[in-house]
């Protein structure tokens, strides 16, 4: 076992049980899943073989070509040609979004202040630049309504025959996506629809154009990697009879009617649990299900030097759809065998390899070594290590607790280091340190964390930041650790305070807190200062707790324990008032309040907003502790995106309310009154002394129920916040609480 039996063993003796998987994909009920094999080394290729970035600079490149023959032929003698072929080969990377993701630090691009600019010099020129600039702005976040109607006029122009099948696919799909969920006016809601009916025909022309093997990958890449895919999920079982007509290359269309049918069938199934599918649902699973297979393997036999179908058989055979003989870990094989780093790849193996697929975590955790031992750097193989520690993670109540095996934390640090060595530029410089910082301190390797982060040039990478937090390491925490792990009496008391303050022995906790705090050596140590002061003020609060009485934070204990966990519009006032200030409507916002509380308790505060705030909304946090993703929200107000989706719901985590839920009426006004129970994993909600919500049970709107009952409850917080915060300052006052369960 990688994981301490006292931590996990009745967690995956849970997970063992769910096989046919609480899971919206699992195989049919009454069906195993295949058996799973040792995970082998994965077989490193020669420096020749071909990788993914070699594939997405062929499709850029093919790209700009159809994009300039197209523009030259109708403007061969204008003077800004030449600059034209410069703005069409920067721009057509925007319609692949691998092209714009940096294959080391996945970072993703943004079009520059340059580029945004030459659009407006040329894309009045001809409606492919026009096309350009439209993409342009809706990747910068700057398309507003009355361009989108602005672009959405002109876009005939853009279907017309002059133009080749696959430009007009790319525009038509790119209308689509970007007018989905909008509110429209009638004229862009008529050229919409002309879009959405000329797409399947668009798709079967664009087939047979690709006279080519590599026209063929250039028009299954822009389909795959650009908004037709998302037009071809949307609309699969439609499309179906469409590609059928096709006659473009055998393994292009095999490939595109494989992956639609797979689409249909889990559309037909439903996103249920396995027991909730109904009779009909497995039918219409099967019948598709068992086509999609076929298609696959005719498209991979057409051409297995292209990755897709060898990767989308993964997701068959896994489902117990496979061909006799061939197993997920084959196909994956057979995959990179075309490209050796092709993402999706490594995603639907990891993924087959979860505890619900008949696989395991240990066997998750080998793959990632076996991605390690790879030591291909100039990929992102290896680093695929810490991406399965992430969701193996995920899956655990307390998400530290994949790094309890001393040789896996080696071999983080081991692989972060050699990722380090290995960068090429400043900006992976600081990337990989900035990770080096994190995995190590997750690692519990305190002194390589200490020694990199003096290292750092510029504040730490807020990814790596953000890996941290995930898993219950939030910067006060880890930077006071840190900032005396270089006085080693300070950094072992330090240690000693927080397994003390970890085990509830506050008085013991509280003392050692209280030495460092009054230590000159460490006046000007400010990060770790913090650090006892929060946990200073959070054992006096809890001890004060332990009596039941109803608790208010004074000052300065809520100046130390109010802790944002998302958005950055919380602010905190005096008398332990808070307000979310949202720029727009639909935001995100949460913050806990940082000194456990159990999981029976209450709370009541009242709202102070103004009469023009629209849509006013709360949440209430149950159950939350830093590194678990298990906890509820008690909503009030708007409960989906739809503003008309109003009244109170217990949601997981901040998620819209279950369809298969309805909110309780609640009216929300501006100067409510709050109380929230929570007693024995129920849930009452009370809104100007209404009832709203009446003992719901809390593991009842969780995806894994059992992962509640997995909670320390002694570690639990509670804070404020959900989606869908109206544009303005929402106000919280009055805050108290109390627990419940003092005995």
């Amino acid at each position: 076992m990688i994981f301490s039996q006292r931590v996990l063993t009745g967690f995956l003796l849970v997970l063992s049980f769910l096989t046919p998987a609480q899971s919206a994909e699992t195989i049919p009920a009454g069906e195993s899943p295949p058996a799973k094999k040792q995970v082998v080394p994965i077989q490193v290729p020669g420096a020749d073989h071909r990788l993914m970035a070699s594939l997405l600079r062929q499709h850029v490149q093919w790209l700009a070509d159809k994009f300039f023959e197209a523009v030259s032929k109708r403007h061969a003698a204008e003077p800004w040609l030449p600059e034209s072929r410069n703005f069409i080969s920067e721009s057509v990377r925007f319609f692949n979004w691998q092209a714009t993701r940096d294959p080391m630090t996945d970072v993703w691009e943004k079009p520059s202040k340059a580029l945004l600019q030459s659009a407006e010099q040329l894309a009045p020129l001809d409606p492919l630049l026009l096309l350009l600039q439209a993409s342009l702005e809706l990747r910068s976040r700057r398309l507003k309504s009355e361009r989108l109607e602005y672009f959405a006029v002109k876009f005939p122009a853009l279907l017309a025959d002059d133009n080749a099948p696959v430009l007009k696919l790319i525009a038509a799909a790119w209308l689509w996506h970007a007018t989905e969920d909008r509110t429209i006016p009638e004229s862009v809601k008529k050229v919409r629809q002309e879009c959405m009916d000329r797409l399947p025909e668009l798709f079967v022309a664009s087939l047979n154009g690709a006279q080519t093997p590599q026209d063929a990958e250039a028009v299954y890449m822009t389909i795959r990697h650009g908004y037709g895919g998302s037009f071809l999920d949307a609309h699969s079982q439609k499309m179906t009879p469409f590609l059928l007509q096709a006659a473009g290359p055998e393994w292009l269309r095999e490939t595109l009617l494989g992956q639609a049918e797979i689409k249909t069938a889990w559309l037909g199934r439903g996103d249920h649990w396995a027991f909730n599918v109904t009779d009909k649902g497995w039918k219409i699973f099967d019948e598709h299900m068992n086509p999609a297979r076929d298609h696959l393997l005719k498209a991979w036999k057409a051409s297995p030097a292209v990755p897709w179908a060898a990767t989308m058989m993964i997701t068959c055979t896994m489902a117990g759809y496979g061909e006799e003989g061939c197993d997920e870990r084959l196909w994956f094989d057979r995959a990179i065998a075309a490209v050796f780093d092709f993402d999706d790849a490594y995603d639907t193996l990891v993924y087959a390899y979860l505890p619900r697929w008949g696989g395991s975590h240990e066997q998750m955790l080998a793959f990632g070594a076996a991605c390690a031992a790879t030591g291909r750097y100039d990929t992102r193989v290896p680093s695929r290590l810490f991406k399965i520690i992430k969701d193996v993670a995920k899956e655990l109540p307390d998400r530290s607790a994949v790094y309890q095996d001393p040789e896996l934390c080696r071999q983080i640090v081991k692989l972060q280091q050699a990722m380090l060595q290995n960068a090429k530029t400043e900006s992976e410089i600081h990337y990989y340190r900035s990770f080096l910082v994190a995995n190590a301190f997750l690692a519990r390797d305190y002194a390589t964390a200490h020694e990199q982060l003096a290292l750092l040039k510029k504040p730490i990478y807020w990814e790596a930041d953000s890996r941290l937090k995930e898993f219950g390491q939030l910067s006060f925490l880890w930077g006071g650790m840190l900032e005396v792990q270089d006085v080693p009496e300070s950094f072992a008391t330090l240690q000693k305070a927080e397994e003390a303050y970890r085990a509830h022995r506050l008085p013991e906790a509280r003392s050692m807190y209280q030495e460092l705090v009054n230590s000159p050596t460490l006046a000007e140590r400010k990060k770790m200062l913090k650090l006892a002061r929060i946990r200073l003020a959070a054992i006096d609060v809890e001890l004060r707790l332990a009596t039941g009485e109803w608790v208010r934070l004074a000052d300065n204990e809520r100046k130390l324990l109010w802790q944002p966990d998302w958005g950055n519009g919380w602010w905190n006032y005096a008398e332990g008032e808070l307000s979310y200030r949202a720029d727009k409507a639909g935001e995100l916002g949460r913050i806990i309040m940082n000194a456990r509380i159990g999981r029976e308790f209450e709370v009541r505060a009242r709202l102070d907003n103004s009469a023009e705030l629209t849509h006013p909304q709360f949440g209430v946090v149950v159950g939350h502790f830093w590194g678990c993703g298990t906890y509820a929200t008690a909503v009030c107000g708007q409960t989906a995106p739809d503003p008309k989706s109003t009244g109170a719901a217990l949601v997981e985590r901040a998620y819209d309310v279950r369809k298969d839920q309805q909110p309780f009426p609640a009216t929300l006004k501006h100067d409510s009154s709050i109380r929230l129970q929570v007693v024995k994993d129920t849930l009452t909600l009370w809104v100007d002394d209404q009832k709203v919500i009446d003992t719901i049970s809390i593991p009842s709107v969780f995806s894994l129920p059992e992962m509640w009952t997995q909670v320390d409850p002694s570690r639990c917080l509670f804070g404020f916040g959900s989606n869908y915060f109206p544009k303005g300052e929402s106000w919280i006052k009055g805050i108290e609480f109390r627990r419940l369960d003092v005995k």
